[in-house]
């Protein structure tokens, strides 16, 4: 579908598009880090990276067609996976972890080093402290996933107050000004690197453990 979106928007889109190139990079890094070995992570952290890869395929689509409504909640689903890639680096043994999510168990059910169960309001607590509009963000995508009044706005359009009047409508796409694309596509890039840098910061933990054997292989 051809978009009227501004060249700005476009350009944002396009940066979304690349996302994906450097996610197929920084996992081909990945899995060659420590001579190929495999943990219990890196399995995790597979599955991460094909949902992301997944989710910002869908969102430019989404953009493109001025779907604002499902735009909001691919991002709040971005945010989940930077939220569970995170809880990770929460616990002293991330593998053992990986392990019981992988089989089946949810992730607020784990308590993490501190004893506190990581729960969805817990892990936006944490990273919040680091990304400024993750709970503003984190709220207001939320309520395009549970019916909530973040629905009004894109709907209802409320007339002066002297005639009490107000026009509601459904229509496919969203008209909206650029600010708005631009606030979306912002923080879903924000939250892709978020999940680039968490992956990255992986490897090279993987790309240490290999120097320390083979030095420590080296001096025995």
């Amino acid at each position: 579908m051809e978009t009227n979106h501004s060249d700005h928007i476009k350009r944002g889109l396009a940066e979304v598009r690349r996302f994906r190139s450097q996610l197929f990079s920084t996992m081909t890094a990945t899995f060659k880090a420590d001579g190929g070995a495999i943990y219990p992570l890196d399995l995790v952290v597979h599955l991460v990276a094909k949902r992301s890869l997944s989710t910002a395929t869908a969102f430019v689509t989404l953009v493109e067609q001025h779907n604002m409504v499902c735009a909001r909640t691919l991002l709040r689903t971005q945010i989940d996976s930077v939220m569970r890639l995170h809880a990770f680096s929460l616990v002293d043994d991330p593998h053992q972890m990986a392990m019981k999510v992988l089989e089946g168990e949810h992730i607020r059910r784990i308590k993490d080093r501190h004893g506190q169960k990581m729960t969805d309001a817990y892990l936006v607590q944490k990273l919040g402290k680091d990304i400024e509009w993750l709970e503003r963000v984190y709220e207001r995508t939320s309520g395009f996933i549970h019916l909530s009044n973040e629905f009004i706005g894109l709907t209802t359009e409320v007339h002066g107050p002297e005639d009490r009047t107000m026009t509601v409508k459904i229509a496919e796409a969203d008209e909206l000004p650029d600010g708005s694309w631009d606030e979306v596509i912002r923080c879903f890039l924000e939250t892709s690197h978020l999940i680039l840098h968490q992956i990255d910061s992986w490897t090279e933990m993987k790309t240490q453990r290999a120097t320390e054997r083979a030095a420590a292989k080296a001096a025995s």
